[in-house]
């Protein structure tokens, strides 16, 4: 490919790096994401009771970290 190409085709996309919880959220199976997309959307658990499943299934990441990806994704508050 030529310079001209290069330029042409625009900058590249920088490679997104997973954070921990979406490495995670990757290994599990297509149900445990579901499981997983409803108690992150349910106000009734609270962030230490989800951090504390995420723990017992492999998953160590802290209660403020649960809450932001909460907030960014799931709209909690």
């Amino acid at each position: 490919m030529s310079i001209a190409e290069e330029v042409a085709a625009g900058p590249p996309t920088p490679e997104r790096k997973l954070g921990k919880i979406d490495a995670w959220l990757e290994s599990l199976s297509a149900e445990d994401r579901a499981a997983v997309d409803r108690i992150m959307a349910d106000p009734e658990w609270r962030h230490v009771d989800v951090r504390a499943l995420f723990a017992r299934h492999g998953l160590e990441a802290s209660p403020q970290s649960i809450g932001k990806v909460r907030q960014e994704r799931y709209g909690y508050r």
